[in-house]
């Protein structure tokens, strides 16, 4: 937090969108570049970016007016969970965090998190909605439906009669605090609207966070595969009906053949969606482990090309590591999910260039791989890749692109130029197979959703050229690209999905 406009101009770049995101009534954290870099060099570590908003209410006034410029201020959660809210609670499980405890004799009803904002393109696009942004409410002839949304970045969406509900973040769904929290939040908005369920909308993932809560509704209970869902919103958003070529690249969603998806190109509208393209399967060592750490993702990219002896240790970041035991893992296939996900790719390549540490927040691999093709950003180049047409699908063969990738290496090519020949190669290939699509199905209307399109590059790079041969290209502004939108792509399906029956809630 900044004292005032002038500070941030100080130590961020900003133009005039920017400002008055910042200057609004809505005052949300908004990811600025860094201009310089006079703060400690642990505040936003090794980012270009940094998460500013200005005072929003008189105690942060007060709190500036000891000549303080900046505030670092962060969630009142251990890591993992959801906000802790209550006086005594913070006192309790945050006790051995913080030195001192700012209170208020007035209790908190309803938590809710700062929203995030970016802007790219001059428009401003909602990466987290909370504060000032939710609950969104949109007007739609619908049943009475609860969609239960995702894992990671959960909202819920929940409806009645032509009214839509979207929830503030409700963060992951992975502890029981934050199921907790969740029903509270259901419950609240069910009562302040009087709202009746009909339906129940959940992820078609067999072992997800919601088993257990669904069996406590006695209804038509629907699932929504994850990547339909994704598109589904950003129709919903673009007001569209019709059928879209749909790219949605993110980190993980269940598939129609049980294997982790996340780079795909689908044709779809609200009621079906059919697969049409896909990155070539990789395998995951370790199923979800690999995706704490990225250079379990390298070894497996690298192996797969069958190079007869690759010495690791030419990876300054391998020599630690135990690589011959992920290697005979990945050669065994012993438990090795396999992902088509772009997250998976971007993390491998980062780990590929350098990158050496353990996951510590959701996209850290990706975001650094980015930073790296900032320093690069007018690399015009990309690297080969193939694109096979199997069974009418098409699927874009990594494995040149990794080679490539290892070739610029050896030459001690700059890894800032590899990194940008990767984005623009991501940006060629999925352009590539939108005009074979085109000419297939007779469809210009392309949806780009999915968390990897917070990346400012690709989603920048590929508008630009999809608008140059006259796609109508669909993109999130209000509603996140990432995960924090698909309950409401699972509302907007289910809704066009058969009759409503009728339903009781056993509480």
């Amino acid at each position: 937090m900044m004292r005032d406009i002038g500070v941030v101009n100080k130590y961020c770049k900003i133009n005039n969108k920017e400002k008055e995101i910042l200057l609004g009534d809505k005052k949300p954290i908004l990811i600025l570049n860094k201009k310089s870099n006079n703060l400690p060099n642990n505040i936003s570590y090794q980012n270009h970016t940094l998460g500013v908003m200005l005072p929003y209410t008189p105690l942060h006034i007060l709190l500036f007016d000891n000549d303080l410029d900046i505030l670092i201020m962060t969630s009142a959660n251990i890591s993992g969970l959801p906000i802790t809210y209550k006086n005594a609670d913070v006192l309790n499980s945050l006790k051995n965090i913080a030195d001192y405890f700012l209170l208020h004799d007035r209790d908190i009803n309803i938590p809710i998190d700062d929203s995030i904002v970016k802007v790219i393109m001059n428009e401003e696009r909602v990466i987290r909605a909370g504060r000032g942004y939710s609950p969104m409410t949109f007007k739609k002839n619908t049943t009475n439906i609860l969609a239960l949304g995702s894992e990671f970045k959960n909202t819920f969406t929940i409806s009645k009669d032509s009214h839509i509900f979207m929830s503030q973040y409700m963060g992951n769904m992975n502890s029981i605090q934050a199921l907790d929290n969740y029903k509270m939040n259901v419950n609240h908005l069910k009562q302040l609207y009087d709202i009746k369920i009909n339906r129940i909308v959940y992820d078609k993932h067999p072992n997800f966070w919601h088993k257990d809560y669904i069996n406590e509704f006695r209804c038509e209970k629907i699932g929504v595969y994850h990547h339909h869902a994704h598109i589904a919103s950003c129709m919903f958003e673009n007001n569209i009906e019709d059928k879209v070529i749909g790219i949605a690249f993110d980190g993980s969603g269940y598939g129609e053949d049980k294997n982790i998806w996340g780079g795909e190109f689908l044709i779809c509208d609200y009621k079906t969606f059919k697969r049409v393209g896909h990155l070539k399967y990789m395998q995951m060592p370790g199923g979800d482990n690999a995706t704490k750490e990225p250079w379990k993702m390298a070894i497996s990219l690298i192996n797969q090309l069958d190079l007869k002896d690759f010495n690791f240790n030419i990876l300054n970041n391998m020599k630690d590591k135990d690589y011959k035991f992920i290697l005979s893992m990945l050669n065994n296939n012993i438990n090795c999910t396999l992902t088509s996900s772009m997250g998976r790719l971007f993390d491998g390549i980062s780990a590929i260039l350098g990158f050496t540490n353990k996951i510590t927040f959701e996209g850290e691999a990706c975001i650094e791989l980015e930073n790296l093709a900032k320093q690069s950003i007018y690399t015009k180049e990309y690297y080969k890749f193939e694109i096979h047409c199997i069974n009418q699908i098409f699927v874009i063969n990594t494995d040149s692109i990794i080679n490539g990738i290892l070739q610029d290496m050896q030459k001690h090519v700059s890894k800032s130029v590899i990194s940008m020949k990767f984005h623009n190669t991501v940006t060629e290939f999925s352009y590539i197979i939108c005009t074979k699509l085109r000419e297939l199905y007779n469809i210009n209307k392309v949806a780009l959703s999915g968390g990897v399109f917070q990346n400012d590059i690709i989603l920048a790079n590929l508008y630009k050229k999809l608008r140059a041969q006259k796609f109508e290209v669909l993109t999130h502004k209000l509603l996140p690209c990432n995960d924090s939108s698909i309950s409401i792509g699972q509302l907007i399906v289910a809704n066009n999905r058969g009759e409503e029956n009728v339903c009781s809630h056993s509480g």
